[in-house]
C-alpha cells in the first residue's frame, strides 16, 4: 500500500507548475547556491507534495526553526506540528541529514594509517554531521595504526552508566587490538570537555591500562573544532603502542609536534600553548566578509594546532532563535526589545558551561561573529541617547565579556549590497539588508568605534582588498595580540 502524505492535497498545476518549473531550472543551472533557504526547502518539499503549492509550506518551517538546518534537525514530532506537515513530509526531511552525513563518510578513504590526530578527526568528523545529540565511537587500532573496528558505544551522553567500561574493555581483548581512541560530539557546542568528559576518560584509561591496551586520545568533537582531553596533561612520555616501550617520540608524532632527532623531552613541551587565548569578535557590515575571514583565520590555526572555537550571535539558545525570527521579520520586535533579546543572549553565550568563559579558561582561542558592537550599531539606530543606552547596558554588564580585540570589517555599502544579493540567490532576506540601510549601518559602525576609541581594542579592517591578502592582514593581527 502506497503511503499518502496526511496533509489535503489540491491541485495547483495551472498556477505553481510554472514557478516550480523555474526553480529546478535555478538550480539545475546554479546549483543550490542560487536559491534562498526557503526556495531550497521549497523545491524538496515540492517532491513530497507534487499537487500542493508548498511555498507558504517553506516559510512556516523556517521561520519555526529558524533556519534551513533547523528544519533538518528537527525531530519527526516537532517537524509533524507545523500545519501542513505529515509524517511523509517529516520523513523526507529527516532523511536530509542522514544522506548527508552517510555520503561524507563514504568519502573517507578506508582502510589506511590513523597514526595522527588529524587523521582520526578527519575520519570522525563526517559521522557526527547533522546529529543533535551526542554519540560516543570507540575505534581500535592494531600495531600497525590500522583501523580494526569503529562502533558506536552510547548514544545521548558521556556518562559513566552510558559509556560501560567494562564492555571496552571486553572489546579491545576480544578484537586484539593494540591501542583505541573514544571520540563524542558536542551538538550545537564548542570543544570543552565536561567535568562528566573527564571521569568517563579517567576511567576508561586506567581501566585499559590494567589489560595493556593504551588509551590514545579521547576526541571532543564539534562542527568547527576538536579538542584531545589527554594531551594537556599527559606530556610526552607514553607507552607506545607500536613497540611496547616508553617512546616520546611516537606522541610527538600522533600530536603533529615538530621536533628535531635527539631533542631532549620535556613535559611542558606539549602543555604550554606557544600562543595565549584570546577572545576575538569579527564584526562590521553584512556582506563584508567577515564571517569567511574568521572561518579562514580558525582554519590555519587549527592547522598549526592552536586549540580553537568558532561562534556567533545570535546564538542557537531560545533567545537567539527568537532573534533571528525578529530579524527575517517573521516576528515583529521594536530596537529596544531586539538590544535586550542580544543581551539576554549574550549574558547566555558567556557562561553557558561551554561558552565562552569555559572556553578561554580551558585555553581556547574564541572566535566571534558579531558582538555588542553590532547591538550598538544596529539597535541603538541614528539616535546618540539609544546608542550610548545600548553601549552601556552591555559594557556595566559583569557578565559580558570584553573582548581581547574587535576586527571591525569596513566597506562600501554599494559592494555590500551586491554581495548580499548574490549569497542570497539575488534577494536580500533580513530587515536591515537594504542599500539605505546599509549606508546608515556604515556611519553607525564608524560611531561605535569612536565611542569606545578608549575602552576597547578596535582594529579596522579594509574589506574591499583581496580575500586572500585580507586573511594575511588578520592572521598577523591575530599573531601580535596572542604573542603579547
Amino acid at each position: 500500500m502506497t503511503q499518502r502524505n496526511t496533509t489535503t492535497e489540491t491541485s495547483d498545476l495551472s498556477v505553481h507548475a510554472g514557478h516550480r518549473q523555474r526553480l529546478r531550472e535555478r538550480f539545475l543551472r546554479g546549483g543550490p547556491d542560487d536559491l534562498a533557504a526557503h526556495e531550497l526547502l521549497e523545491l524538496l518539499l515540492g517532491y513530497a507534495m507534487p499537487r500542493v503549492d508548498v511555498n507558504p509550506l517553506a516559510h512556516r518551517l523556517i521561520e519555526r526553526f529558524g533556519s534551513l538546518s533547523g528544519v533538518t534537525e528537527a525531530s519527526v514530532e516537532e517537524l509533524m506540528s507545523v500545519s501542513g506537515v505529515g509524517e511523509y513530509t517529516a520523513c523526507l526531511i529527516r532523511l536530509l541529514p542522514a544522506v548527508v552525513r552517510r555520503c561524507a563518510i563514504d568519502r573517507v578513504e578506508s582502510p589506511r594509517v590513523y597514526d595522527t590526530v588529524g587523521k582520526l578527526v578527519e575520519f570522525l568528523r563526517p559521522r557526527f554531521t547533522g546529529l543533535t545529540t551526542e554519540r560516543v565511537y570507540l575505534i581500535l587500532l592494531d600495531n600497525g595504526m590500522h583501523m580494526i573496528d569503529c562502533r558506536v558505544i552510547s548514544e545521548g551522553s558521556v556518562n559513566s552508566s552510558a559509556v560501560t567500561v567494562r564492555r571496552i574493555a571486553e572489546l579491545c581483548l576480544y578484537m586484539h587490538a593494540a591501542c583505541a581512541v573514544l571520540a563524542h560530539n558536542h551538538p550545537k557546542g564548542i570543544a570543552v570537555p565536561s567535568s562528566a568528559d573527564l571521569d568517563v576518560t579517567r576511567q576508561i584509561e586506567s581501566a585499559l591500562e590494567l589489560i595493556g591496551v593504551p588509551l590514545l586520545e579521547h576526541l571532543i568533537i564539534t562542527e568547527f573544532s576538536e579538542a584531545p582531553i589527554l594531551r594537556p596533561r599527559r606530556g610526552m612520555t607514553r607507552l607506545s603502542p607500536t613497540s611496547g616501550k616508553v617512546d616520546a617520540a611516537f606522541y610527538r608524532f600522533f600530536y603533529g609536534v615538530p621536533a628535531e632527532e635527539g631533542e631532549a623531552v620535556n613535559d611542558t613541551d606539549i602543555r604550554r600553548p606557544p600562543y595565549r587565548p584570546l577572545f576575538l569578535v569579527f564584526d562590521g557590515m553584512d556582506g563584508s566578509g567577515k564571517t569567511t575571514q574568521m572561518n579562514l583565520l580558525a582554519d590555519r590555526l587549527r592547522a598549526e594546532g592552536v586549540p580553537v572555537a568558532v561562534t556567533a550571535e545570535p546564538t542557537a539558545s531560545p533567545d537567539g532563535k527568537r532573534l533571528r525570527q525578529a530579524l527575517s521579520g517573521a516576528v515583529a520586535a521594536g530596537a529596544e526589545e531586539l538590544a535586550t533579546l542580544f543581551l539576554l543572549d549574550r549574558i547566555g553565550h558567556n557562561l553557558a558551561k561551554d561558552g565562552i568563559d569555559a572556553c578561554l579558561r580551558a585555553g581556547v582561542t574564541v572566535l566571534c561573529d558579531r558582538y555588542y558592537y553590532s547591538s550598538i550599531a544596529y539597535q541603538g539606530g541614528d539616535d546618540s541617547a539609544r546608542m550610548a543606552w545600548v553601549c552601556r547596558m552591555n559594557l556595566d554588564c559583569p557578565a559580558v565579556r570584553r573582548p581581547d580585540a574587535c576586527l571591525l570589517f569596513d566597506l562600501k555599502p554599494e559592494t555590500a549590497m551586491r554581495r548580499i544579493t548574490a549569497r542570497a540567490g539575488g534577494t536580500a532576506t533580513e530587515i536591515y539588508e537594504t542599500l539605505e540601510q546599509q549606508t546608515r549601518i556604515r556611519a553607525r559602525f564608524r560611531r561605535v568605534r569612536e565611542m569606545l576609541a578608549e575602552q576597547d581594542h578596535i582594529l579596522t579592517v579594509d574589506a574591499a582588498g583581496n580575500r586572500e591578502d585580507i586573511a594575511r592582514q588578520v592572521y598577523a593581527l591575530w599573531q601580535e595580540l596572542a604573542l603579547g
